[in-house]
C-alpha cells in the first residue's frame, strides 16, 4: 500500500508522531476492513423477473390461461398471457431501477483523502483509511470518514446531507487532554462525518469510524432494512382476486351439480362449469389498472411530479399524512431579510408573490430606503461589507436581483439581495465606495469590518456582526436621519428588538459605521466609536404557494406534518406561519422521541404536527409509527438523512432540484420543482385515478358476471 502522490512537508502540518505508520494502518485494515459502504447482494435480473409472477391476481389469470388452453380456447388464452407478460415486464423495468439506491450512496464517499502516514502528508484513496488515521481537511473537501477534530482553524462543515440543517456548522477542536468519548458523540462539536463537505477553514481530524461504522453506514443499513410493502390498491386487488377465485369455484360447483342432478353428462357439466368460471375472471383487469396508472403518470409530469413506480400514483390518492421536510420544500431554501429595525422603528420586508421580490414596508406602506439615512447606510453596508460574488445586469438578464446571480455566504447573500430589491446596484455601489482594508469575520470577534474610501475623500468604516458585539463598539446611534450619543434607553430598545427577532427564529445581524474625515489619521483599532445603524432579521421564509397547499391538505382530510433537522424555534415559527401547527401545540425534538416508548409515541402523533432536531433514525421511527397507527404515509426528503424514511413510507417523495441521488433512487416520486404544493396537486390527481380504477373494476366485473 503506497501513496499515489506525496505532498511536500509543511511545518503547519507536521506534528510529533503524526498519524499512523503504513505497517500499523495495514494491520488495522485487516481488522476493520476497507472504508467502503457495503450493501446486500443484488438480486439477479431473473429473480426480479420471476417475482413479477407471484402476485395473486396474476396467478389467477395464469390459472385461467391454462384452463382456456385445455378447453381449446387458444385465442382467449393468448390474450390473457400477453396482458400478464406486458404487466410483468413493466414491473421488472421499475424494480431494476430501484436497485441503484445503494450504489448512489456509495458514490457520496470521498474518492481521495489527505492523510498523515509515517509523518508524511500524502494523498491516498479514501477506501484505505482506517480508525486512528490523522487526516487534513480543507475548504471544499468531502469528509472521507467519521472522526473528531484535534486542530481547527475557523472550520465549518456543511452537514445538511445528514441533518437537514441549512446553515454550515462551526466546529471546534477537541480540547487538548480531553479523551474522546463515544457516549458524547451527539453533543460533541468536534465531530465530522463521512459524506459531508468542508464549507470553510481547515482542520486535522482523527478517524474514529470507517465504512459501515460511520453515520453514513448506519443510514445505508437502515435503507437495506426498509422493506417494500403493497400499496392500498394492491391489497384490495389481492382481496378481490381471492373473492373472484372463491366465486368461480362456487359457480363451477353449482353448475356442475345442477346439471348432474338433471341427468346431464358429468364431463360436459364440469366443462361448462369451468367455462363459466373462466369467463367470470376479469382478464382485462391488470391492463385497465396499468393503463389508468400510466395515463395518470403522464398527467402528473405536466404538474412537475415524476412518478417512478406506477402503484405510487394510486397510493398518493389514499395518503392521509404527508410528512414533509422544512428546508426547500415548505420554505424557499434561500435566506431572506424579513424584518429591519432602524432609527427606533421596525420595518417589515414583504415579498411580492408575482415578482418574488421583497420590499421594505412600514405599517403596510412601501418605504424608499434611499430617503432615510439609517436604512440607506444599512443597504450600503450589506453590499460593501460582504464577500458576495455577483453578475451584473445585462440585456438577456435585466433582473440582477435574481438569486442565481449571487454566490457566497447565505447571510451575506440575503443582505445583498435586500439591497438590490430595494433599487441598489451592487456594481455601482462597489465602484463608488472602494475597499481599502478588510478585517474578516472570526468566531471570537463575531463581526466583520471594512475600511473604504468615499468620492469626497473621506473614509468610512462599515461593520456588521452579532448584535451584542456591535453594540459594545458603539458610542452613538442614527435616529431620524441624525447622529447622536447612544443612551441606555436606546440600548434597551435594541436588545428588546433583538430578543423579539430571535424568539421568532430570525438570524439577527447588527450594522454600524464610522466616518474618518479627509486628512485625519486612520486609527489602529477601526472597530471603536461606531454609530449604530440597525438590525436585520433574516430567515428561510415559507414558500408563498405553501400556505394554500397546507390549507388544501386539511380540507382534503390529510394531516400535514413537518419533520426537520433544524432548530426547534425555527421549525415552530415556520409551522405557525403555515398553520401546520397551532400556537399551543407542542414541538417534539429528537431527544424527546428517545424518551418515548412506541405506545407513547403513537399517542403523541394525534396532537403533534412538528418534529425538530431529528436524526435519520428518528425520521424512520416516525414513519413506522404513523403506518402502525393506520395512516397511509407520504414522506418527502432531499438529503441522505431522509432516504431510509422515504423508502419506508407508503409513498416516498424526493426533491428533483436539491435532492441527492440516494433519496431520488429510494423514492417513488420526484418533485421537479421541489415544491410542497406539487405534492398536494399530485394527491388530487392520485385520488382521481383511484376513483377511475374503481369505476373500471365495477364495470368489468358486472360485464363478466353478466
Amino acid at each position: 500500500m503506497e501513496a499515489i502522490r506525496v505532498i511536500p512537508n509543511n511545518a503547519g502540518y507536521r506534528k510529533k508522531s503524526a498519524g499512523l505508520t503504513y505497517r500499523e494502518a495495514k494491520k488495522r485494515q485487516e481488522i476493520y476492513g476497507k472504508n467502503v459502504l457495503q450493501y446486500r447482494k443484488k438480486r439477479s435480473w431473473l429473480v426480479i423477473l420471476l417475482s413479477q409472477f407471484t402476485d395473486f391476481m396474476v396467478l389467477v389469470l395464469l390459472g385461467a390461461t391454462a384452463l382456456s388452453m385445455i378447453m381449446g380456447e387458444i385465442t382467449e388464452a393468448l390474450t390473457i398471457l400477453v396482458i400478464v407478460l406486458l404487466n410483468s415486464l413493466l414491473g421488472f423495468y421499475q424494480e431494476i431501477h430501484t436497485e441503484k439506491t445503494m450504489e448512489a450512496l456509495a458514490r457520496l464517499a470521498a474518492p481521495r483523502a489527505k492523510v498523515f502516514r509515517d509523518n508524511e502528508l500524502c494523498e491516498l484513496p479514501a477506501d484505505e483509511l482506517v480508525p486512528g488515521d490523522l487526516i487534513l481537511l480543507e475548504a471544499g473537501d468531502r469528509i472521507p470518514a467519521d472522526g473528531y477534530l484535534i486542530e481547527s482553524n475557523e472550520f465549518q462543515a456543511d452537514e445538511s446531507l445528514l441533518t437537514g440543517e441549512s446553515m454550515p456548522v462551526m466546529k471546534n477542536a477537541l480540547p487538548e487532554g480531553t479523551v474522546f468519548s463515544e457516549e458524547k458523540r451527539t453533543q460533541n462539536k468536534a465531530l465530522v462525518y463521512m459524506g459531508c463537505t468542508v464549507a470553510g477553514g481547515t482542520g486535522k481530524a482523527v478517524i474514529t469510524g470507517t465504512g459501515m461504522d460511520t453515520e453514513m453506514g448506519k443510514i445505508a443499513r437502515m435503507i437495506q432494512q426498509a422493506q417494500p410493502q403493497d400499496t392500498p390498491l394492491q391489497k384490495k386487488l389481492e382481496t378481490l382476486g381471492s373473492n373472484i377465485v372463491t366465486g368461480c369455484f362456487i359457480i363451477c360447483a353449482i353448475v356442475s351439480v345442477t346439471g348432474i342432478i338433471r341427468g346431464e353428462n358429468v364431463f360436459s357439466m364440469l366443462l361448462a362449469g369451468i367455462s363459466l368460471a373462466v369467463a367470470a375472471v376479469p382478464e382485462g383487469l391488470p391492463a385497465v389498472v396499468t393503463i389508468a396508472l400510466a395515463l395518470g403518470v403522464g398527467r402528473m409530469v405536466k404538474r412537475n411530479a415524476l412518478v417512478k413506480k406506477l402503484p405510487a400514483v394510486e397510493t398518493l390518492g389514499c395518503a392521509t399524512v404527508i410528512c414533509s421536510d422544512k428546508t426547500g420544500t415548505l420554505t424557499e431554501n434561500k435566506m431572506r431579510v424579513v424584518s429591519v429595525y432602524s432609527g427606533r422603528t421596525r420595518y417589515q420586508v414583504v415579498v411580492d408573490k408575482q415578482k418574488h421580490k421583497g420590499r421594505i414596508t412600514l405599517q403596510g406602506k412601501p418605504v424608499d430606503p434611499k430617503k432615510l439615512t439609517g436604512l440607506d447606510l444599512m443597504m450600503t453596508t450589506g453590499i460593501v461589507c460582504s464577500n458576495v460574488n455577483f453578475h451584473g445586469k445585462d440585456d438577456e438578464q435585466p433582473d440582477s436581483s435574481d438569486y442565481s446571480t449571487f454566490f457566497g455566504d447565505p447571510t451575506e447573500v440575503a443582505l445583498v439581495r435586500m439591497a438590490t430589491e430595494s433599487g441598489y446596484d451592487p456594481e455601482m455601489t462597489m465602484s463608488e465606495i472602494r475597499r481599502i482594508r478588510e478585517i474578516p469575520f472570526d468566531s471570537n470577534r463575531k463581526m466583520m469590518t471594512v475600511l473604504c474610501s468615499l468620492p469626497s475623500g473621506d473614509r468610512i468604516v462599515l461593520a456588521k456582526g452579532a448584535p451584542e458585539t456591535i453594540l459594545q463598539k458603539c458610542t452613538s446611534i442614527m435616529v431620524a436621519n441624525n447622529e447622536r450619543r447612544i443612551l441606555d434607553y436606546d440600548i434597551q430598545r435594541i436588545e428588546k428588538e433583538n430578543t423579539y427577532m430571535a424568539r421568532n427564529a430570525l438570524r439577527v445581524i447588527a450594522m454600524a459605521y464610522r466616518i474618518i474625515e479627509r486628512g485625519k489619521n486612520i486609527p489602529d483599532d477601526l472597530e471603536q466609536q461606531l454609530t449604530f445603524l440597525g438590525l436585520a432579521g433574516m430567515m428561510d421564509p415559507p414558500r408563498s404557494e405553501a400556505y394554500d397547499a397546507v390549507e388544501k391538505c386539511k380540507i382534503a382530510g390529510i394531516k400535514p406534518v413537518m419533520i426537520t433537522g433544524d432548530h426547534k424555534e425555527t421549525a415552530k415559527a415556520i409551522a405557525r406561519a403555515l398553520k401546520i401547527a397551532d400556537e399551543d401545540q407542542d414541538v417534539l425534538t429528537g431527544n424527546d422521541l428517545e424518551k418515548l416508548s412506541d405506545t407513547e409515541l403513537k399517542e403523541k402523533l394525534r396532537d403533534t404536527a412538528v418534529f425538530a432536531r431529528v436524526l435519520p433514525k428518528h425520521k424512520l421511527r416516525l414513519v413506522k409509527a404513523y403506518k402502525e397507527a393506520g395512516y397511509i404515509v407520504a414522506m418527502t426528503g432531499d438529503g441522505v438523512n431522509d432516504a431510509p424514511a422515504v423508502k419506508e413510507a407508503d409513498i416516498g417523495v424526493a426533491m428533483g432540484c436539491a435532492g441527492t441521488d440516494v433519496t431520488r433512487q429510494a423514492a417513488s416520486m420526484i418533485l421537479m420543482d421541489d415544491n410542497f404544493s406539487t405534492i398536494v396537486a399530485a394527491v388530487e390527481e392520485g385520488r382521481n385515478i383511484y376513483n377511475n380504477i374503481r369505476k373500471f373494476i365495477r364495470y368489468l366485473l358486472s360485464c363478466n358476471v353478466g
